[in-house]
């Protein structure tokens, strides 16, 4: 079975951020992170890292704009590029 990205998490997010057509955004993201060629930045990852972020809600993890740089850390991902990070920073806004 394919894990997937939580939408409710992402929703609430996007609320708490005034994100424009958060739905748009989030298909995007999930179809990045379900590209056949991943193997480790795939949802369950996204869904581990949520989770480390919950378990450390203090200080800097407490702020939403950490949790959204989380979901597009890896949404751009290429093995024959060294600039997935800037490219998926790029991505983000």
């Amino acid at each position: 079975m394919k894990e997937t990205l939580v939408a409710a998490r992402w929703q609430d997010l996007a609320t708490r951020l005034g994100i424009v057509k958060p739905l748009v955004a989030f298909r995007w993201l999930e179809s990045r992170y379900q590209e056949r060629a991943r193997r480790y930045h795939t949802p369950h990852h996204i869904n581990e890292c949520i989770g480390i972020l919950d378990r450390a809600k203090h200080g800097d993890a407490a702020n939403p704009l950490v949790e959204f740089a989380l979901w597009f850390h890896d949404a751009i991902y290429s093995t024959l590029s060294n600039k997935n990070e800037e490219r998926s920073a790029e991505a983000a806004t």
